[in-house]
């Protein structure tokens, strides 16, 4: 079984549309309602939940439940499951629906909630995904199934990573916003901060001052990866200072479990087994939401590389991770080089690259590609301002 939550939305209404547009369909039916006043118009709850509060922004919580093939559990054990389930995450309170999808061969389930309180205070979401899984592990001994295990765990093609946009301007902004989730990242050495900025389109430069280390900044080009700003004063900005960074180093609040290196080492593997060229790999890690930064020697030789997984929020260097290293990586890259002339095998891969990273992960695609939309759907409602 797996949970995948999904992306915030302005409003449950949007959610809610969504699976109510498939009861009314005949692909979906209500199995449970909690504390909903009425069953015919869930968003009168839910409205009240969501007037509560001016401050928050993204209102819906949605999550979706997918049991492997062969497991299945009785609507009384997945009643009693998922209130289990709302209740370690916080929503135990919550007014919440669970819809039951048999849209494909296989049944699935959806739980929409609210992400704030019926006082406007907001369910506390740090750290959602990771507790979501370890709760899931708790539960899989209780109800007998296994973690990990679904035809369907993937929301899109593309897991979302933000970066910097030269586009959009307000690049202190943007900074400022990209370096606190970096912060939230798991990493062991400043360099490992530092690749992780570099990896969302953010290069730093450190410069001594009375004494201390001072940050600036400059914007990178997503197309080429070179500077496209100038130079952005770090004092300027509303920042973790280098001090801050270097005691988050030695101040990590959990270490990274070994699935979590699992998971990453094996998608580098994989992409790397099928990659024909440097953009093709790290096109391939894209996708599952990973990103490659090489330390360089002056001829161009890699000695060193960092991968940081932004789905994890964790940083780790290639001889942490098993079955690759520099010199893998340095060997595919003089080889790449050499065969850069064969256009044509590497954008044949590239217009494969979807089809072959979804068959390796098993995603279910009509399935996925209503989800999606609704997804998209979601992401684009700005909803009522409150």
């Amino acid at each position: 079984m797996v949970i995948v939550i999904a992306e915030p939305a302005a409003s449950v209404s949007v959610t809610v549309g969504y699976n109510e547009q498939k009861v009314s369909e005949g692909t979906a039916s209500v199995t449970y309602c909690s504390n909903i006043e009425d069953r015919n118009d869930p968003m009168k709850t839910f409205r009240q939940y969501e007037n509560s509060s001016i401050r928050t922004e993204k209102m819906s919580f949605h999550a979706s439940i997918n049991p492997a093939v062969g497991e299945k559990l009785n609507q009384e054990k997945m009643i009693e499951f998922v209130k289990e389930y709302m209740e370690g995450m916080g929503y135990g309170d919550q007014p919440y629906i669970l819809y039951r999808h048999n849209d494909i061969d296989r049944e699935h389930y959806h739980i929409v909630s609210v992400r704030v309180d019926k006082n406007g205070k907001k369910i506390n979401d740090s750290f959602e995904g990771r507790r979501s899984t370890r709760l899931l592990r708790e539960l899989a001994k209780k109800y007998g199934f296994t973690v990990g295990k679904s035809n369907d765990f993937r929301k899109s093609d593309t897991i979302k990573v933000r970066r910097f946009d030269p586009s959009k301007h307000n690049y202190s902004g943007q900074i400022e916003s990209l370096m606190k989730d970096v912060m939230k990242y798991r990493f062991t050495t400043v360099n490992q901060f530092e690749a992780a900025m570099r990896s969302l389109g953010v290069e730093m430069v450190y410069k001594s001052r009375g004494g201390k280390t001072e940050i600036n900044f400059y914007g990178l080009d997503p197309i080429t990866g070179k500077r496209c700003t100038g130079c952005i004063k770090g004092r300027s900005i509303d920042i973790p200072t280098y001090d801050q960074i270097i005691l988050q180093t030695l101040s990590q609040e959990r270490p990274v479990g070994k699935e979590e290196r699992q998971r990453t080492s094996k998608v580098v593997q994989f992409c790397f087994s099928k990659a024909t060229s440097e953009r093709h790999f790290r096109s391939l890690l894209g996708k599952f939401g990973i990103s490659a930064e090489y330390s360089r020697s002056s001829e161009g030789r890699i000695f060193g590389a960092t991968f940081i997984d932004h789905e994890q929020q964790c940083c780790f260097k290639a001889s942490e991770l098993k079955g690759i290293t520099a010199a893998d990586l340095d060997s595919a890259d003089r080889l790449w080089q050499e065969q850069d002339g064969e256009k044509g095998k590497a954008a044949s891969a590239a217009d494969d690259l979807a089809a072959i990273t979804m068959a390796a992960i098993g995603v279910e695609r009509n399935r996925r590609k209503d989800d999606e939309g609704y997804l998209r759907q979601g992401r684009n409602n700005q909803g009522p301002k409150l």
